[in-house]
């Protein structure tokens, strides 16, 4: 995790020291001028109506010029009641940037398209009953120590509803799952990912998820925002 944060911090340092100019808006444009943090809205009230699911999830943003840093993180829990018990339940995040694709808004809203590195770290495990010539057996298995690992490709649109609070929406387009330390037990549900299967069966390597989020802003400086370019 560690170094993933930093080869994707020094990314950001580096672009921005490539895109000083004066003739703009000068260095300052790449000093950040706002921390945002905020929680996902859909979790929570999923949690509350559910049973067998619970979920909590935050994160925090900060901006240099158009992009953001983004840093996701959130525990999930899974329950199965069918002709078997599956329980799985663990920790993920999720990091990368997004780009405002519409920086001269004056309202301050965002259209932003960003990549994420994700991973999931969990445990799950089975009970189920099955007859034998001697009679019913309970039978259970266990994964002690699961990581799912994945790219996202992520689509948000947010708009400022009060001075510092700003509401929007998250698509996810979650590619290239894999996942290491499964034993017997195939894995169920991944906590951050969803299902790892289609129907039960044919395995899911990509899905989209969907997500509303609540944010608040923290601000460190006024950010100057420039004139649209007039197209020739």
């Amino acid at each position: 995790m560690r170094s993933t944060f930093s080869i994707i911090f020094l990314a950001v340092f580096q672009l921005a020291l490539g895109q000083f100019d004066s003739t703009t808006w000068g260095p300052k444009k790449w000093v950040p001028s706002h921390v945002r943090i905020g929680a996902n809205g859909l979790r929570l009230i999923g949690s509350g109506v559910s049973e067998f699911k619970t979920s909590y999830e935050g994160m925090v943003e900060i901006d240099f010029h158009k992009y953001f840093l983004v840093f996701e993180y959130g525990h999930e829990r899974n329950a199965r009641r069918e002709s078997f018990e599956y329980n799985s339940k663990g920790d993920f995040f999720r990091i990368g940037i997004d780009q405002n694709t519409i920086p001269y808004n004056k309202s301050g809203d965002v259209l932003s398209i960003g990549l994420r590195y994700a991973q999931s770290s969990y445990t799950d495990n089975i009970t189920f009953e099955h007859s034998t010539l001697s009679g019913t057996v309970i039978t259970q298995m266990e994964n002690a120590n699961l990581t799912a690992r994945w790219m996202e490709l992520d689509l948000g649109l947010r708009a400022k509803v009060l001075k510092n609070l700003t509401m929007g929406y998250q698509i996810r387009g979650k590619l290239f799952k894999s996942i290491s330390g499964e034993g017997q037990l195939e894995t169920f549900d991944i906590p951050g990912f969803g299902r790892h299967k289609k129907n039960g069966r044919e395995i899911k390597r990509n899905t989209v998820g969907f997500d509303y989020y609540i944010y608040w802003t923290i601000p460190l400086r006024q950010k100057y925002i420039p004139p649209k370019p007039v197209e020739p």
